[in-house]
């Protein structure tokens, strides 16, 4: 049993390595619009805390910023921002098109998350039960 654990551990490790790696080339190739679209935005609105401190963060803070940016899009709530404020405004003249890569994004580094806390979950497995 621990090896199949083991094993199928590995899997998802090479999963996570490979999504990781997918995550940082859609960033790389992407980087030039990421920075023009916070720019843009910067220029008529403010960030709202933590997303001030995110959008300098580079790649690191890249999936809060992609989430906050997908909330807007969606016109769904964002994390300390009123559902009233007139920053929901901003997507909307932006084509759709040149923001599709946004949930590509978020979403790939959502399952390269998973991946990893499925790997701590059978490392703990196997040194609680080895």
């Amino acid at each position: 049993m621990n090896d199949l654990i083991k094993n199928l551990a590995i899997a998802i490790l090479a999963i996570q390595a490979i999504t990781f790696s997918v995550y940082v080339g859609v960033y790389i190739i992407y980087s030039k619009h990421y920075k023009r679209l916070i720019a843009s935005f910067r220029e008529k609105y403010e960030f709202p805390f933590p997303y001030s401190f995110h959008w300098q963060t580079g790649i690191f803070g890249s999936v809060a910023i992609c989430y906050f940016f997908m909330m807007l899009r969606a016109g769904r709530k964002a994390f300390f921002l009123p559902k009233t404020s007139d920053v929901y405004a901003f997507f909307k003249e932006i084509p759709s098109a040149k923001i599709s890569w946004l949930s590509t994004l978020f979403y790939l580094s959502l399952l390269s998350f998973f991946c990893l806390t499925l790997i701590a979950l059978f490392a703990a497995y196997i040194k609680l039960f080895a």
